[in-house]
C-alpha cells in the first residue's frame, strides 16, 4: 500500500500564483490547501515544508532486552513515546516494532525495573539492559534490640522515616502518625496547646502500647519531629522480646545520631497559623430574645408572662442602648487565627572513628483564646556522641533535655 503525507501550507500575502503542470490558479489571500504526494516503496513519505520536500523515514526496529546479568526479560513493554504504538518482548526477550521514525523515543518498562527512554536516531537494532529498582528493600528497620533490612524482615513490623514526619510543621509528633503506619490507630481528643497528644492503639487494643525512645521507656509526644530518625511499631510476635509489657504492641522511636560525613549545619524555621475547623455560630442578643419570646407564645402562655416585648427586641438589634447590649461573645473570646512557631538548628558530622550530633529546638504554640493564657512553649536540646573504640566495641552516649512551659 502506498503511503501519503499531508501538510497544510499557509500562503501569506494578498495573492499568490501556483503553477502545477502548466496550470495556473489564482487564489485568495491566506488560503490553505492540502497536498498529497505518494511515498516510495521503501516505507518513506514526503512532506512539504517551506516549499521544499522533506523525507521522513519509517523503519522497523528490532532488539533484545536483558537484565544486568544478561538474562533475557520476557514481557517488557516497549512503547513509542506520545503514541499508542507498542509491543512486548517474547520469551527470549526479543522484540520488533514497525513504522518507527528516526526522531521517535522508545520507552522500555518492566515491573521491578527502572524505566528507560531511548532515542531511535539512525539505528535499526536497539538492545537494552534494564536495571533493578530497589524499592526500599535495603532500608534498615529497628526491630527489638537491633536492626534488620526490610528484605530480611519476616515479623509484623511497620516503620516511618523522618522525611515523612517533617512534611508539615507540627508541635506534637503523635498527630502526624495517623494513616502513616499500618495497624496503628490514633485519636486526638483535645486541641489545647501542650495537651493535644493523640492516643495510640495498635491493632485495636484498648490499652496504650509500650513506647521505647532510644532504649528508654518514655513518652515521645514532647520530642521534636526533626530529632527523630525513624519510628517502628512491633505487632504480635515481633514485640515478644519486651515481655508482658508488650502485650499491646511496642512503639520504637530512634533519635538521630551522627554519621560519617563532613560537618554540616541544618537550620529550619517556620511560622504557621491555626484556626478552628468549625465553630457553631451563636445567636445575637436580639435573636435570642426573639427565640425566647416565640417559645412563650408557642407554649400558650399569657402575654403578661412573655419576658421581652417587640420594643425590647428592637433595642437589642440596634445595640446602642447600654441596657440592651448586643455583644458578639465568640469574637470577643476567640481570635480567628493562632500563631505557631517551630525553629531548630542541628550540627552533624564525623568519621569512621567518632561521630556526633547536636540539636537545639524551640516551639511555641499559642491558643485561639484571647484571654487567660493557654500558650505552650518547649525547648529541646540533644547531644549524642558515638565512638568506635575497637572493631567490636562501640561507645555511645546521649544527652536529652526538654523544658516545657504551659
Amino acid at each position: 500500500m502506498k503511503k501519503f503525507a499531508r501538510k497544510v501550507i499557509n500562503i501569506k500575502g494578498l495573492f499568490f500564483l501556483l503553477t502545477w503542470v502548466g496550470i495556473s490558479n489564482l487564489c485568495a489571500a491566506s488560503s490553505s490547501f492540502i497536498t498529497e504526494i505518494p511515498g516510495s516503496g521503501n516505507d518513506a513519505s514526503h512532506t512539504f515544508i517551506n516549499g521544499e520536500v522533506e523525507q521522513i523515514q519509517q523503519k522497523m526496529i528490532v532488539g533484545k532486552v536483558t537484565d544486568i546479568s544478561g538474562r533475557p526479560l520476557p514481557g517488557v513493554t516497549i512503547l513509542v513515546k506520545g503514541t499508542n504504538i507498542g509491543t512486548v518482548t517474547d520469551a527470549n526477550g526479543n522484540y520488533s516494532l514497525s513504522n518507527v521514525s528516526n526522531k521517535a523515543i522508545l520507552i522500555f518498562s518492566f515491573v521491578g525495573m527502572k524505566t528507560q527512554e531511548v532515542l531511535v536516531a539512525d539505528r535499526n537494532t536497539i538492545n537494552v539492559v534494564l536495571e533493578e529498582e530497589s524499592i526500599g528493600l535495603q532500608e534498615v528497620v529497628a526491630v527489638g534490640y537491633g536492626t534488620q533490612k526490610k528484605e530480611n524482615l519476616t515479623g509484623a513490623v511497620s516503620s516511618i522515616k523522618s522525611e515523612k514526619l517533617t512534611i508539615a510543621p507540627i508541635t506534637n509528633v503523635t498527630n502526624t502518625l495517623g494513616g502513616q503506619l499500618p495497624g496503628l490507630k490514633t485519636k486526638q481528643l483535645s486541641g489545647i496547646p501542650g495537651s493535644d497528644a493523640a492516643t495510640l492503639s495498635i491493632r485495636g487494643f484498648n490499652n496504650a502500647p509500650l513506647v521505647i525512645v532510644d532504649g528508654v521507656e518514655t513518652s515521645f509526644s514532647n520530642i521534636d519531629a526533626s530529632q527523630i530518625e525513624s519510628i517502628s511499631i512491633l505487632k504480635d510476635g515481633s514485640a515478644s522480646i519486651y515481655g508482658a509489657r508488650a502485650g499491646n504492641g511496642v512503639v520504637l522511636v530512634t533519635l538521630k545520631h551522627g554519621n560519617e560525613s563532613k560537618v554540616s549545619v541544618n537550620a529550619n524555621a517556620s511560622m504557621t497559623y491555626q484556626n478552628s475547623t468549625k465553630l457553631i455560630k451563636t445567636g445575637s442578643s436580639g435573636e435570642r430574645a426573639q427565640w425566647e419570646r416565640e417559645a412563650y407564645i408557642n407554649a400558650g402562655l399569657p402575654s403578661s408572662q412573655i419576658p421581652w416585648t417587640l420594643t425590647d427586641i428592637q433595642k437589642f438589634f440596634k445595640g446602642n442602648d447600654p441596657n440592651y447590649l448586643n455583644t458578639d461573645w465568640i469574637s470577643a473570646a476567640i481570635r480567628p487565627w493562632a500563631p505557631q512557631q517551630n525553629h531548630n538548628i542541628s550540627v552533624n558530622g564525623g568519621n569512621d572513628k567518632l561521630r556526633f550530633f547536636s540539636y537545639l529546638g524551640y516551639n511555641k504554640q499559642e491558643t485561639i483564646s484571647r484571654h487567660d493564657g493557654g500558650d505552650y512553649e518547649r525547648y529541646n536540646i540533644q547531644t549524642s556522641v558515638d565512638a568506635n573504640l575497637t572493631k567490636r566495641l562501640l561507645l555511645s552516649s546521649s544527652f536529652n533535655y526538654i523544658k516545657e512551659n504551659k
